[in-house]
């Protein structure tokens, strides 16, 4: 997670603590779980990921070091595609770990920010957390590549058509009924009206005198 803008240590951490030690939340230590110093920023790619699940809080490690008060209070804001869809405010002695369940579907970025007024004790950690995907997996991306992601337009394919020689505004009647069955419409065929032959002149019978 190189791509992550962190405060204090060099990067996002995988399964340690910034003080490496195991990562303890509420009392629970997290075998899967990463940790990072606020202020601190995790943008991601879903490539097609529908849903983000996840707990976070203030690792106990602040606690157990017996810290002053105003240690561990960091703010997090939870955004989709540029949009904050649910914020949160995290404590040193909050009780409990803050859920994180986040719909993906549609969506082309998420993004995790943490950050705080004091950064004393800001050892943030998230455990257990998961993407649910079926295809590409989603990558972790930095926040400037979002924001150009987010500003590219959409790209807009045109179905193709099966039979060209239905693209004319009058195809010939078996191509018409070939694009209606290609269509799903009902196809009106047009009788041509035919014209009615003149009788033929009797031819003047000549003698010869």
């Amino acid at each position: 997670m190189d791509k992550c803008p962190v405060y204090y240590i060099k990067s996002i951490l995988k399964n340690k603590s910034v003080d490496n030690k195991d990562i303890q939340l509420k009392g629970s230590r997290y075998e899967s779980a990463v940790e990072t110093h606020a202020p601190s920023t995790l943008t991601f790619r879903t490539n097609g990921a529908t849903r983000f699940q996840a707990e976070t809080g203030i690792d106990d490690e602040i606690v157990l070091r017996n810290a002053p008060d105003h240690y561990g209070n960091v703010q997090v804001d939870i955004s989709v595609d540029g949009k904050v869809v649910k914020k949160g405010h995290l404590l040193m002695k909050d009780m409990d770990v803050m859920p994180i369940d986040v719909d993906l579907k549609g969506s082309k970025y998420f993004q995790i920010k943490y950050y705080s007024d004091n950064t004393e004790g800001d050892h943030v950690a998230i455990g257990n957390g998961r993407f649910e995907y079926s295809g590409t997996r989603p990558e972790v991306v930095t926040e400037e590549e979002m924001i150009q992601g987010l500003k590219a337009p959409e790209k807009t394919f045109a179905s193709p058509t099966s039979n060209p020689r239905c693209k004319g505004d009058s195809p010939t009647c078996k191509d018409k009924k070939q694009c209606c069955k290609e269509k799903g419409t009902v196809c009106k065929n047009k009788t041509k009206a035919t014209a009615k032959k003149k009788p033929a002149k009797a031819r003047k019978k000549t003698t010869r005198k």
